[in-house]
């Protein structure tokens, strides 16, 4: 009798209890990519994916959601549950976002638990090889020669590619220079600056490594933090000009998760993360596709979170200096 009282004693504080809480993860993880399949955020992203699918022992689905510059893959995810089976996989776009355009649809600050920045991109200054300069300095004193005369590429207002221009002209002390826009992107714009439509262009130094091979384009620096060994000949902006320091890494591809997420999943994602970024089969994938080790950043959780502000404020005085308004 006294083993019945018990174990009915025991099942019902079972039954009180409620079922227990599976591990996480128990099912498989979306990362959602807010652009298209191919582009270089996409890359990256399905570059990490197999690892981490061996170290959180669940699926690592990419779901690519692209629309309206990357606003409602992101959205979909600062909406989703705060479970971390849906995640965000998204670039330097969401801090400028947060500074130029007033009231956006989120904020990165607000609406994200940062996770890991993974990776910076290196952006290289452009110019068509048929233009008679051989150097930044040379190619600064020609616009300074010929003012409102020459053209600069971009994919379009507030895009990376604009504002690393715009840095330039701020930190050499202003250049008067035609901002022209490539809506379709970085192929047509490339495809004019071969042309001699425009004359300069800063753009991620993968995306433009074909129309380099051509020959028809040529390297005049490139914004990284120290010279790369395969190109020790091209010099970097901040060697040129002191000034663009602040802006090496503008373009970055890193992990979010929707803002009230458990710290205790994001540091478990955080973690599987980290491991793949030393992993050497994933380093050799990352290197393939023209991401060297001084591009790896790996910031955890409260380094990437740190980063943030300081970054907003920053574009956004470049945004006030250089007359840069979005939407």
């Amino acid at each position: 009798m006294r083993r019945t009282i018990l174990g009915l004693a025991a099942a019902a504080l079972l039954a009180c209890l409620g079922p227990a809480e599976a591990a996480f993860p128990d099912r498989p993880i979306q990362v959602v990519v807010p652009y298209g399949a191919g582009g270089p955020v996409d890359m990256v992203a399905r570059i990490l994916a197999p690892c981490m699918t061996t170290r959180l022992g669940q699926p690592v689905v990419i779901v690519n959601r692209a629309g309206a510059n990357g606003d409602i893959g992101a959205l979909s995810v600062k909406n989703a549950r705060p479970d971390g089976y849906t995640l965000l996989f998204h670039a330097s776009a969401l801090t400028i976002m947060a500074a130029l355009i007033d009231n956006p649809p989120m904020d990165v600050r607000r609406d994200f638990e940062p996770i890991m920045k993974v990776a910076t991109a290196i952006q290289g200054v452009y110019v068509p090889s048929a233009l008679p300069v051989q150097t930044l300095p040379e190619m600064i004193a020609r616009i300074r020669a010929n003012p409102g005369a020459l053209n600069y590429g971009s994919t379009g207002p507030g895009s990376v590619n604009q504002l690393a221009t715009e840095a330039l002209s701020v930190a050499s002390g202003g250049l008067n220079i035609v901002h022209v826009t490539y809506a379709q992107g970085t192929p047509p714009m490339l495809t004019s600056l071969m042309q001699g439509e425009i004359q300069l262009v800063l753009t991620d130094m993968n995306g433009a490594q074909a129309a380099l091979d051509t020959g028809r384009i040529r390297m005049l620096a490139l914004n990284a933090r120290e010279r790369l060994p395969q190109r020790a000949n091209v010099p970097t902006l901040a060697e040129l000009i002191p000034e663009m320091a602040p802006w090496v890494g503008m373009l970055w591809y890193g992990y979010f998760a929707p803002a009230g997420t458990p710290p205790e999943i994001v540091r478990q994602i955080h973690g599987a993360v980290a491991a793949c970024l030393d992993d050497p089969e994933t380093r050799a994938g990352l290197r393939r596709a023209g991401y060297e080790d001084q591009q790896i950043a790996g910031l955890g959780p409260d380094e990437f979170r740190a980063t943030l502000e300081p970054e907003i404020a920053r574009l956004r005085e470049l945004g006030r200096r250089a007359n840069i308004t979005l939407r």
